[in-house]
């Protein structure tokens, strides 16, 4: 199994590292997309790839960082990328925040896809209520060949095949699981091509409902839970648990990489 996007670098994981990616290990969850957000913890998100083989890093400046960052993000970021990433991100747009700045995000976002094309990476994309804005911006720039990534997707069905059509894939949490969520999960999931489908946990967020998380750990989600999301998916798609998780090995490694 694959988890095509979460936070190992938050401070509600990152001291326990160790015991999750055990924990991990032993469920057969092979790969996980650690995705920066801010340039302070880009190194964190560096050292943990050292240290783990299942860590790929990804480091993007988050639109909840934009206002925050220093006026060298852009060179530090691709300080980074040269290191070594499977993909920019977490990046994107996000009006639900308060006190956005929706050119300053867009500002910083299309710098970012520009970086990705250069380093020929694919990117991973947030985005709150701002789902008009970031389909424009997709039609107007150059994009990664391999393509990008809608992580958590919560937008509208209906705009589905227009990110198809530009090279979107999408990736499910666990949260989308939850009964207020439930029949809009499976409305956006007819119109996903399941060569497009990702599964990732968002940990420490996007938590599974109480009644299904496996793997507690206290308020946070803890990454082992991938299996339970894989779980419920095949069942929401009416397929095997193996074709999924194969799947989506097949889907990530074309997003982000064949060595995955």
């Amino acid at each position: 199994m694959i988890d095509a996007h979460l936070h190992l670098q938050d401070a509600r994981l990152l001291s326990q590292a160790d015991a999750i990616v055990e924990t991990c290990r032993s469920l057969k969850i092979s790969r996980l997309i650690v995705n920066g957000t801010r340039p302070e913890d880009w190194p964190i998100v560096a050292e943990l790839a050292e240290r783990f083989p299942e860590v790929q890093p990804s480091y993007g400046l988050h639109p909840w960082q934009v206002n925050e960052a220093s006026s060298n993000w852009e060179t530090l970021l691709e300080d980074y990328l040269k290191q070594g990433a499977v993909g920019v991100g977490e990046i994107g747009l996000d009006k639900w925040i308060q006190g956005h700045d929706m050119a300053r995000q867009k500002a910083c976002f299309i710098t970012q896809l520009q970086l990705a094309v250069a380093h020929e990476l694919p990117v991973t994309i947030h985005c709150l209520q701002a789902w008009g804005h970031l389909l424009e911006c997709l039609q107007m720039e150059r994009l990664p060949e391999q393509g990008f990534l809608l992580h958590s997707y919560g937008g509208p069905a209906e705009m589905v095949d227009a990110f198809v059509n530009l090279g979107a894939y999408f990736s499910v949490s666990g949260y989308f699981f939850h009964e207020r969520k439930h029949a809009a999960l499976g409305t956006f999931l007819e119109k996903v091509p399941s060569e497009r489908l990702l599964v990732e946990t968002d940990a420490p967020d996007m938590a599974l409902p109480e009644s299904d998380v496996r793997f507690p750990l206290g308020e946070a989600n803890h990454p082992a839970n991938l299996a339970v999301v894989y779980e419920k998916m095949a069942g929401l798609l009416g397929c095997s648990l193996e074709r999924l998780i194969e799947q989506g090995r097949h889907n990530a490694r074309r997003l982000f990489g064949s060595y995955l």
